[in-house]
């Protein structure tokens, strides 16, 4: 009887640890857009600052997509190259903004942008409850 109390009880938790997450990542999201936002309609920035932060958004909610989906496959197969493989991909995840925003300086994407877009990369620790 205990272990099924114990099993709610973490399922309670794991659900708050959901919503402390993203609520973390939209809440980031949120004040960076905002702040470049403001800093482009005042013309301190250029527009190509958004174009990269979106950029970097969007490939590093990608490289969280693939952290939540690559460690439920390891827990499912317990196919450590598939891991490892996935783990690649993220490596490569990232870095393809960064090298397109070297590649074409200053005409489409800003490299700070970029790394501005990659920072919810940092929350991944948070994500961990919602794998398991």
């Amino acid at each position: 009887m205990k272990s099924a109390i114990h099993k709610i009880k973490n399922i309670k938790i794991n659900n708050k640890w959901k919503v402390i997450s993203y609520t973390s990542l939209v809440a980031l999201i949120a004040i960076l857009t905002l702040v470049l936002g403001i800093l482009v309609g005042f013309k301190t920035i250029s527009w190509n600052w958004m174009t990269g932060l979106v950029l970097g958004f969007i490939f590093s909610l990608l490289g969280i997509y693939v952290v939540i989906f690559a460690t439920k496959t390891l827990v499912k197969n317990e196919n450590y190259f598939l891991y490892y493989f996935f783990y690649v991909l993220r490596v490569g995840i990232y870095a393809t903004p960064l090298i397109m925003g070297f590649l074409i300086p200053n005409l489409i994407f800003n490299w700070i942008g970029i790394l501005l877009g990659l920072t919810p990369v940092l929350l991944i620790p948070l994500f961990k409850n919602e794998i398991l």
